[in-house]
């Protein structure tokens, strides 16, 4: 990664604090989450005590041709 890569990323933190898809832009980038497994993520799957998030499931969309 070169260094407008990470001021790109610093710049999306700080355009998403506060805001409601901040969490979602955290979990993309720091993990490395997929789409699918963002959008699959319930409250059952996040362990706050021990600060795990168990990725049980990936949503995908399918476009019937």
């Amino acid at each position: 990664m070169d260094a407008s890569y990470n001021l790109k990323i610093d710049e999306g933190y700080k355009h998403c604090k506060g805001e409601k898809h901040y969490l979602t832009f955290f979990l993309a980038i720091y993990p490395g989450m997929r789409r699918g497994e963002l959008l699959g993520v319930n409250w059952s799957d996040i362990d706050l005590v021990n600060k795990t998030i168990h990725i049980q499931r990936s949503l995908q969309r399918v476009l019937m041709l």
